[in-house]
């Protein structure tokens, strides 16, 4: 019975292979699609080593040098598009222009074709190379490594979908990024794929033994961890998530509504001694609270003699605009405006060429880049503060940290992408970077995911 089985099983590998091979981009489209499987919400993250599997597969198995390349940019390309698919929702909630809803599908298109040419560059220019099996193992990764570096530079690079984040909610695997940078986590499944792809025992076993040493590795770390200072945290901290999915659109009465509803539940913790910080997401209040006395002192009044209340609002300076975070108390305040600012959300890139583009803040004015320093000390506690989009990025949250009982504080606003995966994959990415740096993050959205890990 088991020698049927077994029989049978070869028959349908070797129908397959004919298949992927007879139909080499047809099936460089499916491995790419079904990456996004692997993501969050979904989270079918073994998926991530079958795509990349069939893609060095495929790649192993063409010849010519060009048509190589072909078929590297076809799943690039798909793989960019399905997982970044969820940017178009934007367009769809609070498009800056009418016309732009009817161009949605193209600007997708083109944002995954201008983040594909990177790809398409390194991989060229390292298959330059003669053709050996170290080359066939180390190609992939050694190219997505490397572009996930680059994209995680530069705002313009919206390192979003890294690969390694396909594992976010495997806890254990998660915890050797602390050896670097999420980046790490996808070389390994890039290797690991690559190893499958070879299809033969000794590269199997490879394969396997890496996954081992990787899972206990983590494993060890995970149990390693100390959560002392996340335990405390999570008992005197609130975070107060309104769902703002019908966003006010700078509608100035559900503006105010929305300012009152948060003051309701503030006022609500006033008196609670073993509350010592109130968070809420970014643009909760969405007046200038550093030039409306009034609204400071309003909040001041709100909360008690011992509580820190950590709020997001724009800020107004002469003639700039700035997204802020805001650390007050009865004292005072201290503020942190945002650095990593979104391209086309919180400015036009080029906007003296198209002055008539309104950004998605629904304003023909841009945000200003700010300069006050990340890291906040306030109420005898060290936050490195995270304002949206911020979060994505690796290397910034990295080379910002100065100490080690720094706590990652993360306000966003994920109501633009309400509906989509958006919000699930954003919270996780948080998550990462609180892994990355073994340290303690707060995360609080509107209508996305707040927590304390």
């Amino acid at each position: 019975m088991k020698n049927k089985v077994f029989v049978k099983l070869k028959q349908l590998l070797g129908k397959l292979n004919t298949l992927i091979l007879n139909h080499p981009k047809k099936s460089l489209v499916g491995f790419a699609g079904i990456s996004i499987f692997a993501y969050a919400p979904f989270s079918i993250w073994g998926l991530m080593f079958v795509s990349f599997a069939g893609l060095t597969y495929i790649l192993n198995n063409t010849q010519s040098k060009k048509t190589r390349l072909a078929n590297f940019a076809i799943f690039a390309f798909v793989f960019n598009a399905v997982n970044l698919h969820w940017v178009g929702n934007s367009f769809l909630y609070n498009s800056p222009e009418e016309f732009l809803v009817y161009l949605m599908p193209l600007l997708i298109l083109g944002m995954a074709a201008l983040l594909t040419v990177l790809y398409i560059v390194i991989f060229a220019l390292l298959d330059l190379a003669k053709q050996t099996k170290a080359k066939q193992i180390v190609l992939i990764p050694a190219v997505f490594t490397i572009v996930e570096v680059l994209r995680s530079l530069s705002v313009f690079g919206f390192p979003w979908n890294l690969v390694g984040y396909s594992i976010a909610t495997n806890d254990n695997l998660l915890q050797v990024s602390q050896f670097g940078t999420v980046i790490i986590c996808s070389a390994l499944i890039l290797i690991i794929a690559s190893l499958i792809a070879q299809k033969t025992k000794k590269y199997l076993i490879a394969a396997l033994v890496v996954y081992i040493v990787w899972f206990i590795t983590g494993t060890v770390l995970l149990n390693g961890k100390d959560i002392t200072q996340t335990i405390k945290l999570e008992n005197e901290t609130k975070l107060i998530q309104i769902d703002t999915t019908k966003h006010h659109r700078f509608d100035r009465i559900k503006m105010k509504k929305q300012v009152y509803a948060y003051l309701a539940e503030i006022k609500k913790l006033k008196y609670k001694k073993d509350i010592k910080y109130i968070v809420l997401p970014e643009m909760a209040v969405p007046y200038p609270i550093n030039t409306e006395e009034s609204l400071l002192k309003l909040l001041q009044r709100t909360i008690g003699q011992h509580q820190t209340l950590v709020v997001g609002a724009p800020a107004y300076n002469d003639y700039d605009i700035y997204n802020t975070m805001y650390f007050i108390n009865k004292q005072g305040f201290k503020r942190y405006d945002k650095k990593l600012l979104v391209p086309f959300g919180e400015f036009i890139p080029f906007r003296k060429y198209v002055p008539f583009l309104k950004n998605f803040t629904n304003n023909f004015k841009d945000f200003s880049v700010g300069e006050i320093d990340n890291t906040v000390d306030f109420a005898g506690k060290k936050f490195l503060s995270l304002i949206c989009y911020e979060a994505i990025f690796p290397f910034f949250v990295k080379q910002n940290i100065t100490s080690d009982d720094t706590i990652l504080l993360n306000i966003t606003n994920d109501a633009w992408f309400y509906g989509t995966v958006a919000p699930a994959q954003h919270a996780l990415i948080a998550k990462t970077r609180a892994v990355e740096n073994n340290l303690t993050i707060v995360r609080v959205s509107n209508a996305g995911q707040s927590f304390i890990k």
